[in-house]
């Protein structure tokens, strides 16, 4: 008995100590390639390069870090992010927002239905990227994909929460 226990803990302990090794030795490039993702997305965005100062190929900022705070100038132009519940889990979304209150979005995680929801994937159909550089009212008056209707209102409050939040952050007192 003790033999077998010793057995699994050595075993447990070798898978432990690969695991460990692999996810050092392939952080950095998965960090990067992640980094050059976020970066193609926002050019997109843009519709031009990033600017070359804006931010270093280490400190792209990912969803999550525009969630808690928006990136660039209320002058110009501003990235930002929203999660919002959708059908199975919760949409999330990377925005860009240029005065005088425009947004453009693409949806960088979901859950949503296979078949159904793919229409929020950019890569694969051209429904979210109709909508760039829409307004707040435009937005508002957005209509239902039919059979996912779930996961369009959770787009348009998305985006009408990125504006919202846009339009707070950019108030100049």
């Amino acid at each position: 008995m003790i033999k077998q226990i010793i057995s699994l803990t050595l075993i447990a302990g070798v898978c432990g100590l690969v695991l460990s090794g692999t996810r050092t030795l392939t952080a950095p490039g998965i960090a990067a390639n992640r980094a050059a993702a976020a970066s193609e997305l926002y050019a997109e965005l843009l519709g031009q390069p990033l600017p070359a100062d804006w931010f270093s190929a280490d400190s792209v900022p990912d969803a999550a870090q525009l969630l808690l705070a928006p990136q660039g100038s209320c002058e110009t132009w501003l990235f930002t992010a929203h999660s919002e519940a959708g059908y199975a889990a919760a949409i999330t979304l990377i925005g860009l927002w240029r005065p005088p209150g425009l947004i453009s979005a693409r949806v960088v995680s979901h859950l949503e239905t296979p078949g159904i929801g793919d229409f929020i994937d950019h890569s694969r159909d051209n429904w979210l990227p109709a909508l760039d550089q829409s307004s707040a009212t435009e937005i508002a008056a957005l209509d239902n994909v039919s059979g996912a209707t779930i996961t369009t209102n959770a787009i348009r409050r998305s985006l009408q929460t990125m504006l919202r939040n846009m339009e707070k952050h950019c108030v100049r007192d």
